[in-house]
């Protein structure tokens, strides 16, 4: 999988997301999205990488890159119209489906 993005401005201090970013599933696994269950390795030409893992109602994520205050997790756990989940840096959030 390979995405471009351009002209991306991100939110307050984030780095900037322009650019290629390549992604590779190196495993499959069950999941309610179906054939994007699995974990995928991204990478982009400025040194960032994530791997992500769709399993069942769950996504999760963990990334680092060149700027270490950057780096870190998330879990998004997806279920009866209701989207949940928290990071490493304590971030909680949720959302329902209207």
């Amino acid at each position: 999988m390979l995405a471009n993005c351009w002209d991306v401005e991100a939110p307050g201090e984030l780095p900037r997301l322009d650019g290629q970013m390549t992604g590779v599933r190196v495993s499959e696994r069950s999941s309610m999205f179906g054939r994007l269950g699995g974990v995928w390795q991204f990478s982009n030409q400025e040194g960032w990488s994530c791997q992500a893992t769709v399993e069942e109602r769950t996504v999760s994520a963990t990334c680092q890159g060149a700027v270490a205050r950057y780096n870190g997790s998330m879990t998004i756990e997806f279920g009866d119209g209701i989207a949940s989940g928290s990071t490493n840096k304590g971030l909680e959030f949720s959302a329902t489906k209207r």
